[in-house]
């Protein structure tokens, strides 16, 4: 280990220097470091010589500043200080070999190098041997390395979900020689490399973590030893582990209620979690500790501003898994603990009365960074609050009248620490904030926190209006109506006016949250949240069966504006899952909006604005379905606004697009094998193997194309374990058409809509016809010609008879609960086809002298199987670069399924017991295989 030169230290020959004094407390610290040194010195003296020990470089001098006679004991600690990161810098230095350093202190950190490999790396040659430090439950052995503050932050990730396990974390780099050994560590805090990477993937994938904590000051902090005061608070840290859980596989979460035993809109969810036996999982135990630590912290009156922050992210952690009480308690306490914070104020706009207690009970802040954290803090504190009480008609804790807070500084400001003085920016309080907008001071952020002031003023309006009806407040008293109608009314009248105008006030540059194909999360919920603020407004009052009522309108026209947001997002390659949680409850808003329309249309008959509805609605539910793969409370939403259909619409209505290529052949070429009924089958592929194997019998999904090849989402299906069997499979001939609007002219279309397989069997003709229109995917080809509907422009939707090829043609399988489930044909229907699933792993570097290990041409080989196909898709377990193929084998003859013994024909052959016996074989030598499909 290298070691540091203490070369003199050059001070003024004044008596009157405090660091003279041999107690004075910077030179006790400094006497500390160079004890440490000098420990350090010896241990590599001392070391057995079977431990590889770096060599120790020359020794080497650290000039050290002079202090002047003039310098204040501040500025000369300061000094000091910047001199022990020194000492600790050169002692975190990289060498080639690995210091393996026996001892039973559980957490390490590995020191950076510029060469570690990534987190999710899986290159054989970086691969180290396993940590020898083991750690209980909460503290796995890991080694994956904590960068320095210089390092480039957030860091990247190949997709959306950190798929990393424990073993593949401790396997991260080998090419970090130093460990510093934390004996203090807190003992309930996982180790140091998995809570590095929880740290890393909550940056990089919540939408508002960069604004909570400053990111480089942050990321400093955590190199810091545990007992250092710069170290963050271990509050911050267990509620930065539970939400992190949301991001990465490394981890467990908390599993989904079972909502056909429980309402989905249940609000005490604990008194069904106490009935389940089953631990905590990580995430929870997480959040619990964070809870502990924040009441003690709380009462004890430390790290006042740290709790604070702490009590942010575990809401983000209550509401994403819709824990309404947890929600409704700890927002609350979020904006009641900003008051006696100081944060819901800012000089000169204190309270003129002579009190006790200061405005804030925590010190000022020292710099411009800590300031705006703190600013940044309190306005999420208060978006948070007012985007969870939008499900419900309560009050809110915090009247807007009560904050006189400056709105943040742009985010470019906020990093560099900016000073913005303020009568350069709005005020919270200044008139005309929701649509003035200065330049130099609004981004995605500031019109995010602005948007949140518009929806909470609308609950505002609502929640208060009878009172101030009864109290004679003229503002919200219509003078020409009697009874009492709020539209009327001078206040109803200027929120209708600011909501309706909010969106088109944004500058030029902030007026579209796609750009690119990026998307800015907070410039796409800002967007969003207006029309949320008209459903909100106006449906209380809205008639939908009144053609003429002007709030109907209202709500409808709104309820599409989101409709069209989602198709916007949904066309990107952007990982929707990793949108702010309040999109899924105004998608969820939009759903209902439509549900409303949708039974007003069934009670007249209305057959084209049923279609038009109906598959409106089931697009949104699917969005929100996709959203609730990683955030609960979206999943919740879904069930929601299905169990709201169902009983506003009927079982009739739950179901899924008409015209999908799917749906026809559920209808058109099914027959022989399965009787139709109208109301059973679901939206899309993905929806289609979940619900055959949890609510209904049979299903139908496409798994090839002539033309556009494999259906992936088919096969993403199928590495479920759940995903039901195959039993049979049906050929659709494919024919497409180009849907326009009316009057739109080949020549004029600028945008095509159609689902991915759609636009590929039609690429030839789009080339030819329309080489310059951009190409937009949906979940299907009726959602697309339900989307030109209401998408603006020149758009066509491709259905049917647009040719690349005369022999397009769609294969489907038929697909069944579980094996034992039969379809409606005769006993000894002639089989000959089977559909086997076989996961392999990437084969390791054998050792020298043996053999590798086997793929799967040398499972199918010793089955003794004809394969027909073989079709790969990565695994979706943890396991990097883990493949799963799906293997089809035939026979060259029909067998029949069970030998007819009685007729004499002991000979024939069982194809069932054929496949059966070759998967046994394959699993004999070591392979993991199942059976999925049989016909």
């Amino acid at each position: 280990m290298p070691k540091a030169h203490q070369g003199p230290i050059q001070r003024s020959s004044s008596s009157t220097d405090p660091l003279t004094t041999p107690n004075h407390p910077n030179v006790l610290k400094r006497n500390q470091v160079r004890c440490f040194v000098v420990n350090m010195s010896l241990l590599l003296v001392n070391a057995s010589d079977c431990i590889g020990l770096p060599s120790v470089p020359e020794k080497k001098a650290i000039a050290e500043t002079t202090i002047t006679p003039t310098d204040g004991p501040k500025s000369k600690y300061e000094r000091l200080e910047n001199r022990i990161s020194e000492l600790e810098a050169l002692l975190r230095q990289k060498e080639n070999r690995e210091l393996s350093i026996p001892s039973t202190t559980p957490p390490i950190i590995n020191q950076p190098s510029p060469s570690t490999a990534p987190m999710n790396s899986t290159s054989q040659s970086q691969q180290p041997q396993p940590s020898p430090y083991s750690s209980g439950e909460l503290t796995p052995t890991l080694s994956l390395p904590i960068p320095s503050p210089q390092a480039p932050f957030p860091s990247s990730f190949p997709s959306s979900e950190a798929h990393v396990s424990a073993s593949s974390i401790s396997a991260a780099s080998n090419s970090i020689p130093l460990d510093i050994i934390w004996p203090n560590w807190p003992p309930n805090l996982p180790g140091p490399e998995l809570l590095r990477h929880l740290i890393d993937v909550f940056f990089t994938f919540h939408p508002h973590a960069n604004r909570l904590f400053h990111v480089p000051t942050f990321m400093n902090s955590i190199t810091y030893g545990p007992n250092h005061p710069k170290f963050p608070c271990t509050a911050i840290l267990h509620a930065i582990c539970a939400i992190g859980s949301l991001y990465t596989g490394a981890v467990t979460s908390p599993p989904l209620p079972d909502f056909d035993k429980i309402s989905p809109d249940e609000i005490f969810l604990e008194k069904y979690r106490v009935k389940e036996q089953r631990p905590d999982s990580f995430a929870e135990q997480q959040a619990k500790l964070a809870r502990e630590m924040v009441d003690r912290l709380n009462v004890l009156g430390q790290e006042l501003f740290e709790v604070f922050q702490a009590n942010i992210i575990l809401t983000w952690f209550y509401w994403s898994h819709g824990r309404w009480v947890d929600v409704f308690l700890n927002s609350g306490n979020c904006v009641r603990l900003s008051i006696p914070l100081g944060l819901n104020m800012c000089p000169p706009f204190h309270s003129i009365s002579k009190a006790e207690r200061p405005p804030s009970i925590v010190p000022p802040a020292r710099t411009v960074i800590e300031d705006e954290t703190r600013r940044n803090a309190f306005w999420l504190a208060y978006a948070l609050e007012r985007h969870c009480g939008m499900n419900n008609g309560w009050a809110m804790c915090l009247d807007d009248q009560d904050i006189s807070q400056l709105l943040p500084v742009q985010g470019d400001q906020f990093e560099s620490g900016t000073l913005v003085y303020p009568w350069q920016r709005q005020w919270a309080h200044t008139g005309n904030l929701l649509l003035t907008h200065p330049e130099g001071q609004i981004d995605s952020f500031i019109l995010y926190i602005k948007a949140t002031i518009l929806i909470s003023r609308v609950k505002a309006f609502n929640t208060r209006f009878r009172a101030r009806l009864h109290a004679g407040d003229s503002s919200v008293t219509n003078s020409e109506s009697e009874d009492h109608d709020p539209r009327g009314s001078p206040a109803f009248i200027e929120l209708d006016h600011i909501t309706s105008s909010f969106r088109s006030s944004f500058p030029s540059h902030l007026r579209n949250p796609i750009m690119d194909n990026v998307v800015d999360n907070h410039l796409y919920t800002a967007c969003l949240v207006p029309y949320v603020a008209a459903i909100v407004l106006h449906d209380p009052h809205a008639d939908v069966r009144r053609s003429g009522c002007i709030s109907a309108l209202k709500i409808l026209t709104a309820a599409r504006a989101i409709l069209d947001m989602i198709y916007s997002i949904w066309s990107t390659s952007f990982d929707i899952t990793l949108l702010d949680t309040f999109c899924s409850f105004a998608w969820f808003t939009a759903g209902r909006v439509l549900v409303r329309f949708l039974q007003a249309a069934i009670d007249a008959a209305g057959q084209d604005q049923i279609a038009t509805l109906r598959a409106e609605v089931e697009f949104v539910h699917s969005a929100v379905l996709k959203l609730g793969q990683r955030i609960p409370i979206a999943y919740r939403f879904s069930k929601m606004l299905q169990e709201h259909l169902t009983k506003t619409c009927g079982e009739t209505f739950s179901s899924a697009d008409q015209s999908s290529f799917t749906r026809q052949t559920d209808i058109n070429a099914a027959g022989s094998l399965v009787p139709f009924n109208q109301a059973n089958y679901p939206t899309n592929q993905g929806n289609t193997l979940r619900a055959v194997y949890g609510s209904v019998e049979i299903g139908m999904v496409p798994q090839e194309n002539t033309i556009f090849g494999n259906v992936i989402e088919t096969y993403d299906g199928l590495r479920s374990r759940k995903c039901g069997f195959v039993k049979g499979e049906v050929t659709l001939q494919i024919q497409h058409c180009l849907l326009t609007k009316r009057g739109v002219q080949l020549h004029e279309i600028d945008t095509v809509l159609s689902h991915e397989q759609a636009l590929g069997q039609c690429q030839d003709f789009l080339d030819t016809h329309l080489p310059n229109a951009s190409r937009v995917k949906t979940s299907s080809t009726a959602a697309a010609a339900q989307a030109i509907l209401t998408t603006p422009g020149n758009c066509a939707a491709i259905c049917s008879k647009v040719f690349r090829h005369t022999d397009n043609y769609t294969r489907f399988y038929v697909v069944v609960r579980d094996r034992e489930t039969q379809l409606p044909v005769g006993p000894h229907r002639a089989k000959s086809q089977a559909l086997i699933r076989l996961w392999i792993s990437p084969p390791p570097q054998p050792p020298s002298g043996t053999r590798p290990q086997k793929g799967v041409i040398q499972y199918l080989a010793s089955s003794g199987l004809s394969v027909s196909r073989i079709d790969r898709r990565p695994s979706d377990d943890s396991l990097p670069f883990r493949d799963v193929y799906f293997v089809e084998v035939a026979s060259p003859t029909e067998i029949i399924e069970e030998p007819d013994l009685s007729q004499g024909s002991p000979a024939i052959r069982s194809w069932t017991a054929e496949v059966e016996n070759a998967i046994e074989l394959m699993r004999k030598m070591g392979g993991e295989v199942d059976n999925i499909g049989l016909w």
